[in-house]
């Protein structure tokens, strides 16, 4: 699920429950209204009978025509208002009772009066006055009965009412439990896999951050957070094959360049060296055959240091030791030179691996770091001690340089000063053969360079 289309559910289903329990609360008003509105209609009815009631008793103290027709008016008003009474199924048993018990009142109390008229011609008469005494207390029975039912009735109406609101509050609740716990859990859900999705893609920035651009986020998932990773590794592919050319390009230049050194060495040894040999030759049979002049022995002695500084210039752009002889007698040479050339410094050695454990293509990788390591060192450390590993450990070779000179911050001299470019230097070479390339310094406490490759 799209996060887009969640977060519209997670935002509709609110407003739809908010509809329903409005609907809900809207239904109950009216419900409870209208049974508020027939309660009151009943307390009118009981108002009413107890008024007939009333008025019997009155008639009976004075036997006067005034609450004989307010009776019956007040009777056919109460009538009508039962007539027009609409109650539920439950309540309507309730509403006949009542009805019946008012029309027997009619028809007893019109039963009182002819009694009453037949007493008045025979005064004497006990039965008149037996039946008088009986009508009356079916009267009252009667009357007692229809405001019983009345009660009952509103009772029964407010039960309804209590039924209705607890109906409704139920509906509510259940309401708010069916759409909260499974939003709940939806977005929950979504949480879950938003926070996932957000560690995977930052997790794999930061590995891309750090330089591997081999690393694929891959996240398969069709939402938002999964067409972002899809973009982010699309943009890594197209970056990864652009360093690609330009690793290519650069491998191509320190080749060309390695090829251009090597040229310019032969040259030196096949045409400058070979030339200033003869010339020397040339001199010293001079000197055999006699000629003690002394500007021909200091034409012979500028010559051999001109051979010397022709051959130092050789080994200097390509050692003929690392073609002939192969790594390892070409960084024994580089140690032989350090130490005549820099009396001061001990460089101790350690070898872990053989000559033909080291690929051909790192071969001038190694020895070009392993040189500008130890050409810094000497300039600018002012160290005594050189340790130079060289070392295969499971699958990878590991070069090392170490010193216990005074050090330096690598961020300060980065691009600054001629220690800062021989760093960068030996770092694109060690990176652009495919290697991995660390330095640690501190002032005051030397410098570790650490190079390694994987094999295979």
């Amino acid at each position: 699920m799209r996060i887009r289309t969640g977060l519209r559910i997670a935002a509709l289903v609110p407003m739809l429950m908010a509809l329903v329990v409005g609907c809900a609360l809207v239904f109950s008003y009216q419900a409870v209204r209208s049974a508020q509105e027939r309660g009151r209609a009943v307390k009118r009815v009981i108002s009413g009978v107890n008024g007939l009631n009333s008025l019997v008793g009155e008639y009976l103290i004075y036997h006067e025509e005034r609450p004989r027709q307010q009776f019956l008016a007040e009777h056919d008003s109460l009538t009508r208002l039962l007539s027009s009474l609409e109650f539920p199924e439950a309540q309507r048993q309730g509403l006949g009772m009542v009805r019946g018990n008012t029309e027997s009142l009619k028809e007893l109390f019109a039963d009182l009066t002819s009694n009453y008229e037949l007493l008045q011609r025979n005064p004497e008469n006990v039965a008149l006055k037996r039946t008088e005494e009986r009508l009356a207390g079916q009267l009252l029975v009667r009357s007692r009965q229809a405001v019983a039912d009345g009660l009952r009735l509103e009772r029964l109406i407010d039960d309804g009412i209590a039924s209705t609101q607890a109906r409704v509050g139920w509906l509510v609740v259940s309401l708010i439990l069916a759409t909260t716990l499974p939003l709940t859990f939806l977005l929950m859900a979504m949480m879950r896999s938003v926070s996932a999705s957000i560690r995977r893609v930052q997790k794999g920035t930061e590995i891309i951050g750090s330089g591997d651009l081999a690393h694929r986020i891959g996240m398969p998932s069709n939402d938002e957070m999964g067409l972002l990773s899809q973009a982010f590794d699309r943009m890594t592919g197209k970056l990864q094959a652009s360093e690609k050319r330009l690793r290519d390009l650069s491998v191509q230049l320190l080749a060309a360049q390695e090829e251009e050194r090597r040229r310019m060495a032969l040259e030196i040894h096949d045409g400058l060296s070979s030339t200033l040999s003869a010339a020397k030759h040339r001199v010293e049979r001079i000197l055999a055959d006699g000629a003690n002049h002394p500007e021909w022995q200091e034409v012979a002695a500028q010559l051999s240091r001109t051979m010397e500084e022709s051959r130092r210039v050789q080994m200097a752009l390509r050692p003929s030791v690392l073609d002939d002889l192969g790594m390892l007698p070409a960084l024994n040479w580089l140690v032989r030179e350090t130490v005549q050339a820099y009396p001061h410094i001990r460089v101790e050695k350690q070898f872990g691996l053989e000559e033909n454990d080291i690929p051909e293509y790192l071969k001038t990788v190694i020895f070009r770091v392993s040189q500008e390591a130890v050409n810094n060192i000497a300039k600018h450390s002012a160290a005594n001690l050189v340790n130079l590993s060289l070392q295969k450990v499971d699958s990878r070779i590991e070069l090392s340089i170490q010193d216990n000179g005074r050090g330096f911050d690598p961020a300060e001299a980065s691009g600054r000063t001629q220690k800062g470019l021989g760093l960068l230097g030996m770092r694109e070479r060690t990176e652009l053969s495919g290697g991995f390339f660390h330095i640690e310094s501190a002032r005051g406490k030397g410098t570790m360079i650490r190079a390694t490759w994987r094999l295979g």
